[in-house]
């Protein structure tokens, strides 16, 4: 029964109070996160999909969940493909060829991965040398992995969206970060590291008198550090509601047990960075997601947020401005082309997939995807 406050894990069995008292999270759970990717799809009328997924508990919870909000979207999904989860499996490169040859086959544009990023790298390795581009729906658990952005020629494997927590800028966090230095007598082996990393710099780096105690600014994203922000705060909120403090003393005893924070935490509404922030009844935060797409940088990709998925509004918001496609237009992802005007749907085995029928005498219809 003492507090866990996680950054990271999005499982919906977290969610169950009766098995994880004592956890909470500052994100979402994958409940949201797929209903934020079927809305995306909705967004760009992408109605024919694959799905490559994890055989693990993470992966079929999210493929059972994206599943049903697809459906709710009239999304219809072309196929589904599953890599094993345990990284040193005998057959894993065989695995990836039989999914890489599904996708290759499929006319489904659209792929969403929900994998973790070593396995994403095998398979956007295996597209690169048959030169096949996709647009590629990232699950939180690889959407903001720098190695893949750096990945040779990652510029051929088409565009890439995804989904990652809500983030924000620490104030003082870029400065205490080039500026770090052990405490006076202390030994830290951490800090001597990235102090030799300094040291590193390149002659043509010195040259150009770029600043080399940027190291970590340059190689690692900041917001990412931002969730642990959030939970510190919130452990720290709710000692000062328990010990009863005001802004120069605490009257409560210091001596207590930690099951004693978990109502706290369960109630309380904090404020950081001009944001209220609160725990739902399973510990959840309930606030949502940015949505990434991953732009040209030279020979590598960079992230942009390019819109946002608000539980509140249970809805995406894409800022289309900010978005500019791998071959300058919006790629189609359907099973069947558009009926045009004075024709309908003929629906076949599936929603998604039907004929254009011509209108019968004495009826019409003067809009194109009518179903009569």
């Amino acid at each position: 029964m003492i507090p866990q406050i996680s950054c990271t894990s999005t499982a919906p069995a977290l969610s169950d109070k009766l098995r994880y008292a004592s956890f909470f999270r500052v994100v979402p759970s994958d409940v949201y996160q797929t209903q934020a990717l079927a809305k995306l799809l909705r967004h760009y009328s992408w109605n024919w999909v694959g799905v490559v997924t994890l055989d693990d508990e993470y992966g079929r919870a999210v493929l059972e969940n994206f599943v049903q909000d697809a459906q709710e979207e009239h999304v219809c999904l072309q196929f589904q493909a599953v890599l094993p989860n345990y990284l040193g499996f005998i057959h894993m490169e065989e695995k990836i060829k039989m999914v890489a040859d599904r996708i290759e086959s499929s006319n489904a544009t659209v792929i969403l991965l929900i994998l973790r990023p070593e396995l994403v790298q095998m398979l956007f390795t295996e597209m690169i040398k048959r030169n096949i581009s996709r647009v590629w729906i990232a699950s939180d658990a690889w959407s903001t992995t720098r190695f893949l952005m750096k990945m040779k020629d990652i510029n051929k494997v088409g565009d890439v969206f995804g989904f990652t927590f809500i983030t924000g800028e620490i104030p003082g966090f870029k400065g205490y970060l080039q500026n770090l230095r052990p405490s006076p007598g202390a030994r830290n082996d951490f800090i001597s590291e990235y102090k030799q990393m300094w040291s590193n710099c390149t002659q043509s780096q010195q040259s150009e008198n770029l600043d080399c105690n940027s190291y970590l600014l340059q190689n690692v994203d900041l917001t990412e550090a931002y969730g642990q922000r959030v939970a510190v705060y919130a452990i720290a909120h709710s000692i000062k509601t328990l010990l009863k403090c005001d802004n120069s003393s605490c009257s409560g005893d210091t001596n207590f047990l930690p099951w004693k924070l978990i109502s706290i935490l369960r109630e309380i509404h904090f404020n950081l960075d001009n944001q209220t922030y609160f725990f739902n009844k399973n510990g959840d935060f309930e606030n949502g997601y940015d949505l990434i797409m991953w732009k040209k940088d030279g020979d590598e990709r960079v992230l942009d947020v390019v819109g946002k998925f608000l539980i509140s509004s249970n809805d995406v918001d894409v800022y289309e401005h900010k978005i500019s496609w791998f071959n300058n237009t919006v790629p189609e992802s359907r099973c069947s082309k558009r009926c045009p005007p004075g024709t309908h749907k003929h629906i076949l085995n599936i929603t998604c997939c039907y004929t254009c029928v011509n209108c019968s005498a004495g009826d019409y219809s003067d809009q194109g995807g009518e179903y009569n």
